[in-house]
């Protein structure tokens, strides 16, 4: 029996069993076991490499599906798992459920539990960029990179500036002016 490499799981065959004189006709039921074959698929912008995200100084960006999604035909979609690899943020952490991780799930993001934190601390008044490559895998169970990887998978991250630093104002000696008159104000 040679299966014909569809993703249909069931398959059967009649088979002629004869002495001779007599024939027996019967089908043959064959259940086929899937194997992980197909290479996982990311939905993001056309012509992209990656997918981009904002984020307000010293604070944390929600990493949403409409943001960074992934399909499977023969893996079950929400155990996609997305591995921090060979370039992590360099001025943030990724975060799951408030724990600090280098992996998430599919479900993970779809349950609101990704976020991406800021963590440089002051960046002044110009935003800056951060970076970092996540491999797609769908060995999720196994929680290790194997079986079908996308890999260089980047996220572009934007930090953007807060204004959260007060003016420092120095009170020199009291100015005095008489009622009528004027005088020079001097720095």
């Amino acid at each position: 029996y040679i299966h014909g490499g569809d993703e249909d799981g069931d398959d059967s065959f009649e088979l002629t069993v004869s002495d001779g004189i007599h024939e027996e006709t019967f089908e043959v039921s064959l259940r086929v076991r899937p194997i992980d074959d197909e290479l996982p698929e990311l939905d993001l912008p056309a012509g992209s490499l990656g997918t981009f995200i904002e984020v307000m100084e010293n604070g944390a960006t929600t990493i949403t599906p409409e943001i960074l999604r992934a399909t499977d035909p023969d893996t079950d979609e929400l155990m996609l798992t997305f591995i921090v690899t060979d370039r992590p943020p360099s001025k943030g952490i990724i975060v799951v459920d408030g724990i600090p991780s280098d992996r998430f799930t599919q479900q993970n993001i779809l349950n609101g539990l990704v976020q991406y934190v800021h963590t440089s601390g002051e960046i002044g008044t110009e935003k800056q960029e951060d970076m970092f490559n996540l491999t797609l895998s769908d060995m999720s169970d196994e929680w290790i990179v194997g079986g079908n990887n996308i890999e260089q998978v980047q996220m572009f991250v934007t930090i953007l500036p807060v204004d959260s630093i007060p003016p420092n104002v120095t009170v020199g000696e009291q100015y005095v002016v008489d009622e009528a008159d004027k005088a020079t104000i001097t720095l």
